[in-house]
């Protein structure tokens, strides 16, 4: 019957012969580069007598054959590494021995989108092998690698790590830098380790600001694995606010006074004992202006849905401020979510822009308009917003603008500044606070009684 597979740079479907002959040639081939002195009749013997059978279920049927293998093929060529691409389940250790010190191991499992695994790659023969393990999406891309996630006798550890996809995953097991053999056990798990693997840092969100005099605080987000409840972030040593999401991300306050001089940062998680550690170093980057500096007020607080708040930003370009294009202020969580994002223009006319989430157009007008611009999560009021220019050659420019946040708009956010210049010069977003919107307080009164 047809058959729908790979051909070469496409798919077809072929029925028969047509489809099976290029699949064994290729078999074929592939068992030649493993096994270049076996003669042909060889290779053809062991595509025979190996893989699952297939019976010939049809009346009278007697025609019952194997279905080529090459795993198998390569095993009774004695071509394979008795460790390589075995399934691995959850709940089931594999013994392996990784030598020479360039063996690398292969192992697939099968998972779900969302599912928590633990994966650890034990030594079992002390002093030797410095394990090393990467695990690879089901598209093939990687994932995530450690060579001493569990910070003891050289141990490659993930604990409770979450997988992004539904699929077949594929584990690399071999010695860090191909330098010591041994043997090892590899495990699979859905459970947490007994003991705090070391974390790891893959990136953080923020990663660099700009300099400003008016930073508060903000909130970072610092992913990576195996981190654990009591996990902390730290900024040059100094302990931060840390909130445990997952084993996979961290969200941390970052305190303005601890990053008030341009430079470089150390960012690092602990993980306490038993077990534990200090992570890998992450850089946190304070720049020095390119298009101009900003004193923004207030730039920590919050907002109640309903009521009316007032933000000024005064922005100081290193020449004139009529060489700005743009100056963006906006409100933005995790999920890129934008309640409040506002646009100046610079021109003839100032404009004050209304955008969404997405950075669409919602609606635009004048300061000192008679009228309110909407959008799904705040309204501003053009009749209370303002703009002044220290002259037309002057540097600086401020901007007083009045909103009020709808429910929609209920949640905790970073507060970022972004200016554009004549030249397309672009800076930002950078992250100079936080804001809070909450929802409005229930009004009770007395009871009065006549």
């Amino acid at each position: 019957s047809a058959i729908r597979s790979s051909v070469p740079g496409d798919f077809a479907t072929f029925d028969g012969t047509s489809m099976a002959a290029p699949h064994v040639a290729g078999a074929i081939a592939l068992l030649k580069s493993a096994r270049s002195t076996a003669p042909i009749s060889e290779i053809i013997l062991a595509l025979r007598t190996t893989g699952p059978v297939i019976r010939d279920t049809r009346t009278g049927g007697t025609v019952s054959k194997h279905r080529i293998n090459v795993r198998e093929a390569l095993n009774a060529l004695g071509a394979l590494d008795t460790n390589d691409y075995r399934i691995l389940a959850v709940g089931q250790s594999l013994a392996g021995t990784i030598s020479p010190a360039t063996d690398q191991d292969i192992y697939y499992f099968d998972a779900t989108g969302g599912q928590a695994v633990t994966i650890r790659m034990s030594r079992t023969e002390k002093g030797l092998l410095n394990s090393f393990f990467t695990l690879f999406r089901p598209d093939g891309r990687v994932l995530v690698s450690d060579d001493n996630g569990a910070g003891v006798n050289g141990d490659a550890l993930i604990s409770l790590f979450t997988l992004p996809d539904t699929g077949r995953y594929r584990i690399r097991a071999r010695s860090s830098g191909e330098t010591t053999i041994g043997s090892y056990s590899l495990s699979l798990s859905a459970t947490a380790s007994t003991t705090n693997p070391v974390p790891r840092i893959t990136s953080m969100s923020p990663d660099s600001t700009v300099f400003s005099p008016s930073m508060t605080s903000f909130t970072a987000r610092i992913n990576g694995y195996n981190f654990v409840p009591g996990s902390v972030v730290r900024l040059n040593g100094v302990n931060l606010t840390t909130t445990f999401i997952s084993s996979s991300q961290l969200s941390a306050r970052v305190i303005g006074s601890l990053i008030s001089s341009t430079g470089s940062f150390s960012v690092r998680v602990f993980n306490p004992t038993p077990g534990g550690g200090l992570s890998n170093t992450q850089t946190f980057s304070v720049l020095l202006p390119t298009v101009g500096e900003s004193e923004f007020s207030p730039s920590l607080g919050e907002s109640t849905v309903g009521m009316t708040t007032t933000y000024v930003l005064t922005w100081t370009h290193p020449l004139r401020w009529r060489d700005l294009n743009s100056l963006d202020v906006r409100l933005r969580n995790k999920d890129n979510e934008s309640p409040l994002w506002i646009r100046f223009t610079e021109g003839t006319t100032s404009t004050l822009h209304l955008l969404n989430s997405a950075e669409t157009l919602v609606a635009s007008g004048t300061p000192g308009e008679p009228r309110v611009l909407e959008s799904e999560t705040v309204r501003l009021f053009l009749a209370e917003s303002l703009v002044q220019g220290t002259g037309a050659d002057g540097p600086s420019v401020t901007l007083t603008f009045t909103v009020a946040f709808k429910g929609e708009a209920m949640g905790q956010y970073n507060l970022e500044l972004l200016a554009l210049d004549d030249n397309g010069t672009l800076q930002g977003p950078d992250t100079i606070g936080s804001w809070t919107i909450q929802g409005a307080y229930p009004l009770y009164l007395p009871l009065m009684r006549q």
